[in-house]
């Protein structure tokens, strides 16, 4: 189910990541990346919407990060999704 999902939105996301990467280095900093969770909540389920707040923010950022270097790409972006 979480397949047809995902393909249901990648369109929408590779959208949204286009808008939020303010600096088109192709990368989100953390600013950018908490944009772009704020946006997406808003076309996920609300189930699946409420594992991205602010409050869970930084830890979900830090996890996703895998190479620690303080963006995330779209490669991370994608397991997060997932």
């Amino acid at each position: 189910m979480l397949g047809d999902y995902t393909k249901h939105i990648k369109g929408d996301v590779d959208e949204l990541w286009e808008q939020k990467d303010a600096d088109k280095n192709g990368y989100l900093d953390r600013e950018e990346a908490k944009k772009f969770l704020n946006a997406l909540s808003g076309i996920m389920e609300p189930e699946r919407a409420a594992n991205y707040t602010d409050s869970a923010f930084e830890r979900v950022f830090t996890k996703f990060d895998e190479d620690k270097n303080g963006f995330l790409e779209k490669s991370e972006m994608a397991v997060l999704i997932k």
